[in-house]
């Protein structure tokens, strides 16, 4: 469980400490008073990233060239790790071994609403949240396509590049073939444990549907059609068969929830996403998994917000944020950061 945060020069932080509890930790305060960038430092800590996909030196705070982050997580045996933060060179990260962390953002709503690249983005933290080797794996796919799809580009201008195009395809295949398996697996699962999330939420059924345009196993009918579009792909100079196109669409009770559903239902199922993403986490890498969740319960009804409210509690730790305190959360610790000394803030 994570005890204790410190910090010094990070985002609108000047020096700032506050220690945490089990259960549901609630986060206060009005706009701007730093409670995105407290969960992010939390983020940074567990994860070694940001959870805003900031680079590191963009979190020390304006005017200063260096910041820290400092944590301290109890338990059989306490732990200590130190961040810091530098605007110039590079960061020293360390994180904690044996923790976990996930987060909600508002952003998030778009994993349902937004372009299929908000899905499979998700869908692909989710596997490398199990299996770190799968980020070289589309890394790597990246790449390949990358190249290819600058070959195309000269290929309409130069008609004796055709054969830089057709070396990539054999690689773009086979990667292409490990990303769809792996993305097909998590489908599977995220499936099933959305279907139980939602259904005792009384939300409906909920199913997850995976679509590519690629075979997870026929190497030969994926080459094909490669060749196939390969005078269309010309034309246009980009790549049109492999995993960058993949779709998953998510449908509750039937009803394609991009499209069909209120925005309370697409809220309800991104936080039901997270939550799954959190049991995935746990059951698989055996790392106790801490929730950050940023502003989850604005847009939602008493209903709702009670139901997410009790799910949130009954994790071991989370740590929630809200403008105005929220009667459901009955959270076992409230930190109000408007009623810390303004000096710890902006400096």
């Amino acid at each position: 469980m994570l005890r204790e945060i410190r910090l010094k020069n990070f985002r609108n932080y000047k020096d700032f400490a506050v220690d945490f509890g089990p259960g549901l930790n609630l986060v206060t305060g009005r706009n701007g008073a730093g409670k995105t960038n407290l969960l992010e430092a939390v983020f940074l800590l567990v994860e070694g990233r940001s959870i805003k996909g900031a680079d590191l030196k963009e979190m020390v705070k304006n005017g200063t060239p260096e910041g820290w982050v400092e944590g301290r997580m109890g338990g059989e045996v306490e732990e200590r790790v130190v961040t810091i933060l530098r605007r110039e060179g590079e960061a020293e990260k360390s994180v904690f071994k044996g923790m976990g962390a996930v987060a909600f953002v508002p952003e998030d709503i778009f994993i349902v609403k937004g372009n299929p690249e908000w899905r499979r983005k998700y869908l692909d933290e989710v596997i490398k949240d199990v299996k770190p080797a799968y980020g070289e794996i589309i890394k790597e796919y990246r790449r390949i396509l990358k190249q290819r799809n600058e070959a195309l580009r000269m290929t309409r201008r130069e008609i004796n590049r055709v054969k830089e195009v057709q070396s990539w395809d054999l690689l773009l295949v086979r990667y292409g073939m490990d990303v769809v398996r792996e993305r097909g697996a998590a489908v599977r699962l995220l499936s099933d444990m959305l279907k139980e999330e939602m259904w005792e939420w009384g939300m409906g059924e909920v199913e997850v549907k995976y679509y590519s345009n690629l075979s997870p196993e026929d190497e030969e009918y994926n080459l094909e059609k490669v060749r196939k579009m390969r005078e269309a792909e010309t034309r246009r100079g980009m790549t049109l068969v492999g995993p960058h196109r993949d779709e998953i669409v998510f449908y509750l009770g039937g009803r394609n929830i991009r499209r069909e559903g209120s925005q309370g239902e697409q809220k309800m199922l991104c936080l039901a996403c997270r939550l799954v993403q959190a049991r995935i986490k746990e059951e698989y890498t055996s790392r106790r998994t801490l929730l950050l969740f940023d502003d989850c319960f604005s847009e939602l009804d008493a209903r709702n917000r009670e139901k997410l409210a009790g799910n949130i509690r009954s994790r071991a730790q989370a740590l929630v944020t809200s403008a105005d305190g929220v009667q459901e959360a009955a959270a076992g610790r409230t930190i109000d950061l408007d009623s810390i000394k303004h000096g710890a803030l902006h400096g």
